[in-house]
């Protein structure tokens, strides 16, 4: 079985690779390869760090975080690999996060693994377990909200169809990538919870709701939600009416909270929502009521 490990590498968030090379270095399983996209860094000092590994360097400047995602899995495709196991720069992992996803990878055509959050004065764990298991319909959450990052999944390339595609103008990648292959496919999905992801919290790297966010960032992320839907309507026939529903739901949140006291009403809710369950991304453009049912 053939597996590679994907990230991106650029130059803010290089403060963090040494922590992250270690953690692959501890890997219990090294038998995978690596592919980077290097923008604008050094591709020597990234093989340098991870000197136990084959990698497979694309070399890039001013590209974006899509296109970057693209290319990886494009790679992995050209490289014959029978799945991708991908990570981010500034997170690291528990020393079995690869073995368990490749064993798990067998069986199963999608797996991610827990989250633990940490850093700037914040620690909490099984982010994911809190709220997901392996009894959980993963179609159906997924509809609203993502709970599987390009940092705790891995992928069996195998059911990625010869029309996969992921859209140039989406910020969400890894979203549309798990809803686009488990809503278009017959797939099977793992949740691995003794593997974890350590996800590093700081001002680019947050999951679900940020007390700084202003009425326009939500607004901004709203549209980027209901562009979301917009596409996966047209690609996943099955679920297309569930799909209509969400993104409706989303055009009228976006209507409610374009008023500054409902703005504030929310704000105030979810503010407090967030310190009893983790919120997953994308989950917090709902409206109040809807958010309550989460108590």
């Amino acid at each position: 079985m053939k597996t590679f490990f994907s990230f991106v590498a650029f130059p803010k968030i290089m403060r963090y690779f040494n922590e992250f090379a270690e953690s692959l270095n501890k890997q219990t399983d090294k038998d995978f390869e690596i592919i980077a996209v290097c923008e604008n860094v050094d591709a020597n000092e990234v093989r340098k760090l991870l000197k136990n590994y084959k990698v497979n360097c694309i070399e890039k400047s001013n590209s974006n975080s899509v296109k970057n995602r693209k290319d990886l899995v494009s790679e992995a495709v050209k490289l014959d690999a029978d799945n991708i196991i991908f990570g981010d720069c500034d997170d690291f992992f528990s020393s079995n996060r690869i073995a368990n996803t490749r064993e798990y990878l067998r069986e199963y055509d999608i797996v991610f693994n827990e989250l633990e959050l940490y850093g700037d004065g914040i620690k909490r764990k099984e982010v994911i377990g809190s709220r997901i298991s392996n009894e959980s319909n993963f179609r159906k959450e997924i509809l609203s909200k993502n709970f599987i990052g390009f940092s705790n999944s891995g992928l069996n390339l195998k059911i990625v169809d010869k029309n996969f595609f992921i859209p140039d103008d989406i910020n969400a990648a890894d979203w549309w990538v798990y809803s686009y292959v488990m809503l278009k496919n017959k797939c099977k999905v793992y949740f691995d919870s003794s593997a974890v992801t350590y996800y590093r919290q700081h001002e680019n790297n947050i999951i679900g709701w940020n007390k700084f966010y202003s009425k326009e960032d939500i607004i901004s992320q709203a549209d980027e939600k209901i562009k979301h839907y917009k596409y996966l309507s047209r690609v996943c026939s099955k679920y297309e009416e569930s799909i209509k529903i969400e993104m409706q739901k989303t055009i009228d949140f976006k209507k409610n909270i374009s008023d500054n006291d409902y703005f504030n009403k929310h704000k105030c809710f979810i503010s407090k929502l967030s310190k009893k369950i983790n919120l997953f991304w994308w989950e917090h453009l709902q409206p109040i009521e809807r958010l309550g049912e989460l108590l």
